[in-house]
């Protein structure tokens, strides 16, 4: 089970790497961030729910409805702070922060599915909270001169509690229905949230004309919706705090792709990456 678990989950990881990468790419371009999320995340949700509809829907379970409802609200406001970090900071400090939620699905993961981690499991999850601090604590002393800065680490540890309440219930639904069954209701709703929230916000409407302005933009579009994808099925076969703990290997893909295809400094960053890495494998093998 931990063999399947893992053959889908760790690619997902390399993919959403990418997407963090390329994320910040279109970024700098000059969109909004909430209308490329609501671009982004409606054109997925939508091919997901057509190919449900196709292969035929789910039996819905006991549970789903509640744990559904929970973590769209929850990713509505979670998936705004991660691309508005990104709009703000570098895709190297920004993306291995999503490292601060193992040990917090630790907790949420035990009080909502009610599943008991290994010591090994602990540890691992105190050595992955060790990388994290590693890579903070040059940015405190360093790198924090500017607003940018400060805001894109708030809103980045904003979203890793938020991903932490919401990743025990993105399991909880997958299980009760399916993984395409859950993106394709769930995505186009976090779009629909966040369109909402930029009119409230704005009074007006986000600018969407970014989309034909930049070629490769299916590309992001099929390599995000592979990773959710193989992510979301594999939750199937691991506990909570273990799937969100690989799951965080997609940070260490893309300190590697921001210095590849960003030309960013990565040194530090990387080394607090792999400490995060090792605690991900105490995890396993111990």
């Amino acid at each position: 089970m931990n063999t399947l678990f893992l053959a889908l989950m760790l690619p997902a990881t390399v993919l959403l790497g990418l997407h963090d990468v390329l994320t910040k790419k279109i970024l700098a371009r000059g969109p909004n961030e909430q209308a490329l999320l609501v671009v982004n995340f409606f054109i997925i949700g939508t091919i997901s729910f057509i190919t449900s509809l196709l292969v035929g829907w789910p039996e819905i379970e006991p549970g789903f409805w509640l744990a559904f409802s929970g973590t769209v609200l929850l990713n509505i406001v979670s998936q705004w702070c991660w691309y508005s970090a990104f709009q703000s900071g570098d895709v190297s400090t920004v993306s291995p922060i999503r490292l601060l939620t193992p040990p917090l699905v630790l907790i949420t993961g035990f009080l909502t599915l009610k599943e008991v981690p290994t010591a090994g499991g602990v540890l691992g999850v105190i050595v992955t909270f060790f990388g994290l601090w590693l890579l903070l604590k040059p940015a405190a002393k360093i790198r924090l001169v500017s607003k940018n800065d400060k805001r894109a680490i708030r809103l980045a540890l904003a979203g890793a509690v938020l991903f932490a309440l919401s990743f025990p219930l993105d399991k909880k639904a997958v299980i009760t229905s399916s993984a395409l069954f859950f993106v394709g209701l769930a995505f186009p709703l976090i779009a629909l949230g966040n369109l909402i929230i930029y009119r409230l916000r704005k009074q007006a409407w986000p600018d969407f004309t970014f989309v034909r302005n930049i070629k490769w933009l299916p590309v992001y579009f099929l390599i995000h919706a592979g990773g959710t994808m193989l992510s979301t099925h594999s939750l199937n076969y691991a506990l909570a705090v273990y799937a969100s703990s690989v799951k965080r290997l997609w940070s260490f893909w893309a300190v590697i792709f921001s210095g590849a295809i960003l030309k960013e400094n990565i040194g530090q960053k990387l080394l607090a990456t792999i400490v995060m890495l090792l605690g991900i494998s105490l995890m396993f093998f111990i």
